[in-house]
């Protein structure tokens, strides 16, 4: 039987609601419940319904945060099991999806470099992704991040990253502002 999107998200927020904690932030009612994804359980909507299917479904999701928006959140954080589904969603992503989720990746270089090299060339070239690219930036924040993604990919000694370690910092660097 083919599981369908609706049922994999009452199951992400059975499983929210059995791994949430007592906050309560000033946007959420006590009494309200989050509903909050997983990787296993966006593992699953997108072997059962494709990933176009499922990244529509989590950016059209009306609950309280949009899971699109979450998804993204683990990913900017650099968080392994989130990286690893970024060719499955990059699949399924349109025009504005795309730039979120270039967005979130570019951002995860700081926090977890070596996971996203892992992602180059196969899901993303390095002049993709190693260059700043939030919208509108501030200076401050231009090379807050130079700075940090240069110094975070330098950090990464993997023999096996070498060849697009090398790119993404030519990349950084001929971006960058110093």
């Amino acid at each position: 039987m083919k599981m369908t999107v609706r049922f994999i998200l009452a199951l992400a927020a059975l499983g929210a609601c059995a791994e949430r904690d007592a906050k309560h932030s000033a946007r959420e009612p006590a009494g309200t419940t989050e509903i909050t994804m997983t990787p296993d359980a966006l593992r699953s909507m997108i072997a059962a319904e494709g990933s176009t299917a499922t990244v529509n479904q989590l950016d059209a999701n009306t609950a309280e945060a949009n899971l699109w928006w979450q998804v993204l959140d683990h990913i900017a954080a650099g968080e392994d099991q989130w990286l690893e589904l970024v060719a499955d969603l990059k699949a399924g992503v349109d025009a504005g999806a795309a730039e979120s989720l270039v967005i979130s990746v570019s951002r995860a270089l700081t926090s977890n470099p070596a996971g996203v090299l892992a992602l180059m060339p196969n899901v993303y070239l390095p002049t993709e992704i190693c260059s700043m690219n939030e919208v509108e930036p501030t200076e401050e924040e231009v090379a807050t991040y130079y700075a940090d993604a240069i110094r975070a990919v330098e950090s990464v000694t993997n023999p096996a990253f070498q060849g697009v370690k090398t790119d993404c910092l030519r990349s950084l660097r001929s971006n960058s502002f110093g």
